[in-house]
């Protein structure tokens, strides 16, 4: 999933995937030889992905931090978060809130893109949709915050909270032993995953631990424990959940440095342990640069074989071994794949923006303007497509533009 704008963990552009040694150990063969790969069983996918825009939405003053899609209605789930006053270099900044006001908190909020109908649903962050859209999962935001700044001790004590839009009825399901959870994610209708947060750069927060609970039993499963290594916690990734199975990511650090180690191992795990290893990355968090296929087939954004060649790569994996990989159209500066792998959202370091075919290599530009694009978020399906960008006409407002491909 997308790294959101209050979880700031530092420069997240992916350099290599894999290391010197697992590129010796695993060579791709020649792009130019391969075949492309296959589409996803059972599917129907256009060479050339066909995209189309459907809807926009704002509200003066109010940042969109995260979205979400419904699977089964025409609504999303949004955090809001609101903006007294523009934050400008010319002037002071606004003064701060008593201690108690909650008027810049983040909010969940349920839109109705075929009404326009916007529902307030409880202060929170990373909402998640259950399979049959009656269930919104999210991190309730507990304390009050009096400024803008989103650390790790902003989100002590929050727990995890289910919204039932049938009822509009609210329950904590979930309540953190120490420090807080987040990132809910359902992997069936009854099943819920969601991670331990703590303070992992600095002040700021990141994912230390995967736990599931099932609603109907009320049983909590601890899926990966919270670890260290070098000093340094071990980091949750992505949650890919599927027929059956449901994968996750893991960046394990391999050395010490002040904050975070200079190197991660990227590790793909099941339920049943380790499935594969991607290599190291001086990065911590590459999930978006990471597209799974049925089977563990794995879709990644790196760089090529030649450490001399400055060009980011697609690179395709199965069952721990590189199979190929092409070179992208381009360097970008923005990047995210769909969760099964088939698309790639890519913006390049002029602005352009393109929707390409992981497997035809074909892509769709998209018109996006001038503004950069900061958030991008898929739907679980791969078939829908969030934009988040700062409105180009209002002063601290973002603006979320949403996009259908066949």
């Amino acid at each position: 999933m997308t790294p959101h704008r209050w979880l700031l963990y530092g420069g997240l552009v992916s350099s290599c995937l894999a290391c010197q040694e697992q590129r010796e150990k695993a060579p791709s063969a020649v792009e130019s030889a391969l075949p492309p790969q296959p589409a996803t069983a059972g599917t129907s996918v256009a060479a050339t992905p066909i995209v189309e825009a459907y809807f926009s939405w704002h509200q003066a003053g109010q940042y969109i931090l995260d979205v979400d899609f419904s699977p089964r209605t025409s609504e999303l789930a949004l955090v809001l978060q609101y903006q007294r006053q523009p934050v400008s270099h010319d002037g002071p900044p606004p003064p701060p809130l008593p201690a108690n006001d909650r008027s810049e908190d983040p909010a969940i909020s349920l839109l109705r893109t075929d009404t326009r109908q916007l529902t307030r649903v409880d202060y929170g962050w990373t909402p998640a949709f259950s399979p049959d859209g009656l269930l919104l999962a999210y991190s309730h935001q507990q304390q009050p915050m009096p400024n803008l700044r989103a650390l790790a001790s902003t989100f002590a004590g929050n727990p995890i909270r289910i919204y039932d839009r049938s009822t509009r009825h609210v329950t904590t399901v979930a309540r953190p032993a120490r420090t807080f959870l987040f990132e809910p994610r359902f992997t069936g209708p009854q099943e819920l995953v969601y991670q331990i947060g703590d303070t992992v750069n600095g002040s700021y927060a990141g994912g230390v631990g995967l736990l599931q609970l099932n609603l109907r039993t009320q049983r909590t499963d601890t899926l990966y424990a919270v670890q260290r290594s070098h000093g340094h916690y071990h980091l949750l990734g992505g949650v890919w959940p599927g027929a059956g199975e449901l994968y996750y990511s893991v960046a394990v650090p391999q050395d010490h440095s002040l904050w975070m180690a200079n190197a991660y191992e990227h590790q793909l795990y099941t339920r049943r342990g380790l499935a594969q290893s991607f290599g190291l990355s001086s990065e911590a968090y590459v999930e978006d640069l990471i597209g799974l296929r049925p089977g563990g087939k794995a879709v990644l954004i790196g760089q090529g074989q030649d450490t001399a060649d400055t060009r980011y790569y697609l690179s395709y994996w199965r069952k721990g071994r590189g199979q190929r990989e092409r070179a992208l159209p381009s360097a970008f500066s923005k990047a995210v794949l769909s969760p099964d792998g088939q698309y790639l959202f890519y913006q390049t370091q002029e602005g352009q923006a393109f929707v390409l075919n992981t497997d035809t290599f074909q892509q769709t530009p998209l018109s996006t303007g001038d503004v950069e694009v900061q958030t991008v978020q898929w739907a679980a399906d791969s078939r829908r497509l969030a934009l988040i960008q700062t409105s180009e006409k209002l002063a601290a407002t973002d603006v979320v533009h949403l996009y259908r491909l066949r």
